[in-house]
């Protein structure tokens, strides 16, 4: 009866403990693990990355796919961030190539981009 009873107080801790972040794993793909994404995901600044009523949706370099939850949702599981950090939805958050390295999430932006759209890259990092 014990273990039970532990066994439910940590599945019901690890159920609290996931519910509380700022991103879901969709996908995964061939080279990280879905630890590896979850504790790099979590030591990440994504501010200025969401949105205000929409997932924005990251593909890391392996082919899996993480979505940062909407400020809605956010707040709606008890998360509040500075208003700085949403984007509005008709914004466009550009594309990258994103990888993790040693624990540390790499964002590489894209060549083609225009001056200011990669000064945009480096000041969402």
């Amino acid at each position: 009866m014990r273990y039970l009873l532990s066994f439910l107080i940590i599945a019901l801790s690890n159920t609290f403990s996931f519910s509380q972040t700022t991103f879901e794993i969709k996908q995964l793909g061939t080279q990280y693990t879905q630890e590896e994404i979850t504790q790099t995901f979590s030591g990440a600044d994504f501010c200025g990355a969401y949105f205000v009523a929409k997932r924005n949706s990251i593909q890391l370099n392996d082919g899996a796919v993480v979505e940062l939850k909407s400020q809605s949702e956010l707040e709606s599981s008890g998360i509040t961030m500075a208003p700085s950090c949403f984007l509005q939805d008709q914004e466009v958050y550009h594309t990258a190539t994103w990888s993790i390295s040693n624990g540390h999430l790499m964002k590489a932006a894209a060549t083609q981009l225009s001056p200011s759209e990669m000064k945009l890259k480096v000041i969402h990092q």
